[in-house]
C-alpha cells in the first residue's frame, strides 16, 4: 500500500463539532477542560486548530457529547445518522412511554404544519 493511499485524518471538522456541542450545553472551555483534567489551551487547540486529541481524550469527548464519527471517518459515504439524531435517539431511549407520546404528537404537529404549507 502506498503512502498516498493512507490518508491523514483532519481533526478540524471534529473539533468544530466538539466546540459546537460544548457551547450548546452552555459550558465554557475552562469548565470542560477542568472536567477532563486537561488545560483550556489544549481543548482550544483541539476545537479550533484540529490538533489530534489522542485516543483517550477523543473517546471522552465523542461519548460525552454523543458525536457520531462516521461522517468524519467516511466523508464520501452519506451519513447514517447525524450527531443530533444520535443524541435525540439516546434521549428518547431514556424517556418513559407517556413522554414518548408527547414527543410523537409534537412531531406529528410539525409534520402536519409542513404538509399544509406545501399544499398552499
Amino acid at each position: 500500500m502506498s503512502k498516498e493511499a493512507i490518508r491523514q485524518f483532519d481533526f478540524r471538522p471534529l473539533g468544530e463539532a466538539i466546540k459546537s456541542a460544548r457551547e450548546h450545553r452552555g459550558w465554557t472551555r475552562e469548565y470542560l477542560a477542568e472536567q477532563l483534567d486537561i488545560t483550556a489551551y489544549h481543548l482550544k487547540s483541539v476545537e479550533n486548530n484540529g490538533v489530534n486529541p489522542g485516543f483517550q481524550l477523543f473517546y471522552k469527548l465523542i461519548t460525552l457529547f454523543h458525536i457520531s464519527v462516521d461522517a468524519y471517518f467516511y466523508p464520501a459515504e452519506p451519513p447514517k445518522e447525524t450527531s443530533l439524531r444520535f443524541e435525540l435517539d439516546k434521549m428518547l431511549n431514556d424517556c418513559e412511554e407517556d413522554a414518548l407520546y408527547i414527543v410523537k404528537s409534537t412531531v406529528d404537529g410539525i409534520t402536519n404544519v409542513r404538509l399544509r404549507q406545501n399544499d398552499k
